[in-house]
């Protein structure tokens, strides 16, 4: 069982983040808002890069990702009227406006991504359950 439980306070631990979410996988039913809340949750099935399984092949699990302190969400090319629709999640990154205020942005596969205006950067990822072995391993350039 994969036991991954992380958090980023600024962009260096995103990086790290982004690294541990990189090739997740989310449906779109999958994207939770909670506006009352300020938090964005997603359910992700996260590609474990950082375990080498062979050739064409990949380790998976779920896992969780909370985005805290978020005042705004935009989407760009994500059809919410699709919740079976996959998006193949490439990078996270954040970029400072107002110190400690920022834009959260996810980059998915087919220009499609979710920019999350935040109070300050606080975000949560942690792995649920077993992991297994996928025999599709993602290969692409950023």
């Amino acid at each position: 069982m994969s036991n991954v439980k992380i958090a980023a306070m600024d962009a260096e631990d995103l990086e790290v983040v982004a690294s541990y979410v990189q090739d997740a996988i989310i449906f779109v039913k999958d994207i939770d808002y909670l506006a009352q809340q300020k938090q964005l949750n997603l359910a992700i099935n996260r590609c474990h890069n950082e375990t080498d399984v062979g050739k064409n092949r990949s380790k998976r699990s779920h896992a969780g990702l909370v985005f805290s302190h978020v005042e705004k969400m935009q989407v760009q090319n994500i059809d919410r009227d699709n919740p079976k629709k996959v998006l193949s999640l490439l990078d996270v990154s954040f970029k400072e406006t107002e110190l400690p205020s920022g834009i959260i942005e996810l980059k998915f596969a087919n220009n499609a991504s979710i920019k999350l205006e935040v109070s300050c950067l606080e975000l949560h990822m942690a792995d649920l359950g077993e992991t297994w072995v996928s025999d599709v391993k993602p290969n692409h350039s950023l």
